[in-house]
């Protein structure tokens, strides 16, 4: 037998929900969830906080959560969720995947394959056709995406590569678009067009050892 459950209240700790059953009001506590995998030390989490919900008939609430349960061994457990009838995340695109935590922070891939990962501050990483922001507020089935952004926030961007325990390069860019790229070995910059360094201010080139300028011609900007 399978029943659909509000679900009234989560636990993280156990990955576990409490729920109430609409057709008859009987509450469930510390019912057991499902994942697509799951181990002792390996597996996905993704339980989103919710209001308390004591009414199994009480109006829906902004985020609404309806657990599928089963039972094994005479224990309910959560096989798994089922979308509300309406909810931000219906897309009219069909060959749409999106995942969305409950900070807001999400990723979306769609039909050409354009991916893109964005947090509420408004830093994103895409990859596609087109390098700037797919903005979805206000688009969807019911035209009804939205996102909480938050843009005070101060967010940084670092990517770093160890080896054996040892940091070999990290590039980071703060909060101020300060960028630093710094690495433990040879660093190689090739183009088969033109290289430009621009700057408002100055550009300091420094070496420990050679400096070597390698040209079939060296101008200033004086020769243009």
């Amino acid at each position: 037998m399978i029943e659909l459950a509000r679900v009234s209240a989560v636990h993280y700790e156990s990955h576990s929900i409490d729920v109430v059953l609409p057709h008859d009001g009987r509450k469930l506590f510390g019912v057991r969830v499902m994942s697509i995998s799951a181990s002792s030390n390996t597996g996905f989490l993704d339980l989103p906080p919710v209001e308390p919900l004591e009414d199994p008939s009480a109006e829906i609430r902004e985020r609404e959560m309806f657990a599928l349960l089963g039972y094994a061994d005479g224990e309910p457990v959560c096989l798994g969720f089922l979308h509300p009838r309406s909810s931000q995340l219906m897309f009219d695109d069909k060959k749409r995947a999106f995942w969305r935590h409950h900070s807001d922070v999400y990723s979306t891939v769609d039909e050409k394959g354009n991916i893109e990962v964005r947090h509420p501050s408004g830093t994103y990483v895409r990859i596609g056709t087109e390098a700037d922001h797919e903005d979805l507020e206000g688009k969807g089935f019911n035209e009804n995406f939205e996102i909480k952004e938050n843009k005070t926030e101060e967010v940084s961007i670092r990517v770093e590569l160890q080896k054996n325990g040892v940091q070999k390069a990290v590039i980071t860019i703060d909060p101020d678009g300060n960028a630093a790229f710094e690495s433990q070995g040879r660093v190689d910059v090739n183009a088969k067009d033109d290289i430009g360094l621009n700057s408002d201010k100055s550009i300091r080139i420094k070496a420990g050892e050679d400096l070597w300028f390698d040209a079939q011609n060296i101008h200033t900007f004086e020769d243009e």
